[in-house]
């Protein structure tokens, strides 16, 4: 199975970087950075652009997997009205599968989907750009403890600790330090119980789990990065950063990730 991935595409249609594959896979802050971050605008957006957007994406992928970031506020409304996303899901096209917290098989693989994201020391949560994001650990664990253990592909907006979660464009790192001072460094940002669970499941699981695919941080690593337990080395994750979209929010740096994936 041929997989590619973006994330962060806030509000481009980058259909036209996007390779012939079997599953994209689009990890998150699919909104617009620089329109309102309002529940009716981006209701509105949703319907009049970004199923636009998947209709060419369907054009180069035979499946559509996607996953709510925490710009995406009128996803976020949707996952908290007790609707079960339901109104998202009747606005997608054939092949296009949303997943907040859930996940899906398609052609033998399993993928998995979570929005979430751990919420910055210095950030308040329920801010406009502040969706799907929360501070509490234990919050966090329970919402990936619905990963399954045989699950073959994660899709979260938010990296795991320790993995592709490192702001690497120096001059947004003097800047944020300059804000915010020691409570954001470059130093890893990621989620610590989303490591856990991937490490979990590579211990203690059937060994299928194999990628991570993630955005949030748009200027981490974008090679893979792997790690596997010494007692399995077989059983290897390799985590990816998605994102197309460098610090400045321009396009031009980074292509979607390719995957190979043998059922």
């Amino acid at each position: 199975m041929k997989i590619a991935a973006i994330s962060d595409t806030h509000g481009n249609n980058v259909s036209g970087m996007v390779p012939e594959c079997d599953v994209l896979c689009i990890c998150g802050d699919i909104s617009p950075s620089d329109a309102p971050h309002t529940i009716n605008e981006q209701r509105a957006w949703y319907r009049n652009e970004f199923i636009r957007h998947l209709l060419a994406y369907r054009n180069k992928a035979k499946r559509v997997v996607f996953v709510a970031g925490n710009h995406d506020r009128f996803l976020y409304n949707c996952h908290l009205n007790g609707q079960n996303d339901a109104e998202v899901r009747a606005m997608l096209p054939d092949g296009v599968h949303y997943l907040d917290g859930e996940s899906i098989a398609i052609d033998g693989v399993k993928f998995h989907g979570t929005p979430w994201v751990n919420l910055p020391i210095w950030a308040e949560a329920g801010g406009a750009v502040w969706n799907f994001a929360s501070k509490s650990h234990e919050f966090l664990a329970a919402a990936y403890a619905a990963i399954p253990d045989d699950v073959d592909v994660v899709l979260s907006h938010g990296p795991a600790y320790g993995y592709c979660d490192q702001i690497l464009d120096s001059g947004v790192v003097d800047l944020a330090l300059a804000k915010f001072g020691d409570s954001l460094k470059a130093e890893h940002l990621g989620c610590l119980p989303l490591t856990a669970r991937m490490k979990e499941l590579a211990i203690g699981g059937p060994a299928k789990i194999r990628s991570v695919l993630s955005g949030h941080i748009h200027s981490a690593n974008h090679q893979v990065e792997s790690w596997s337990p010494l007692e399995r080395s077989e059983s290897r994750v390799d985590f990816c950063c998605a994102s197309v979209l460098d610090e400045g929010y321009a396009l031009g740096r980074y292509e979607p990730l390719e995957l190979e994936l043998n059922n």
